[in-house]
């Protein structure tokens, strides 16, 4: 699935991305998209559970870096 161009920001000071070494002062503004693969799932029941998820592109578009997603959430659903 593939977002429609938005915009993202404006952004505060020391944001994430001056965090990565990268010019983005506060302010700032910029287009984005956003894809990937998402899921919904039916309500859970009331209780503890695990989600877990994670993928790994072989190859990518601009010949950036590799990565590899392995997450975990733990939830608890309370009841109404």
């Amino acid at each position: 699935m593939q977002s429609p161009l938005y915009t993202y920001g404006p952004l505060p000071d020391n944001n994430v991305l001056q965090f990565f070494g990268l010019d983005a002062p506060e302010g700032t503004t910029s287009k984005s998209v956003a894809d990937g693969v998402f899921v919904m799932l039916a309500p859970l029941p009331p209780g503890k559970h695990t989600l877990h998820f994670g993928g790994s592109p072989t190859t990518t578009a601009t010949g950036g870096p590799i990565f590899i997603q392995d997450i975990t959430y733990t939830i608890t659903v309370s009841k109404k």
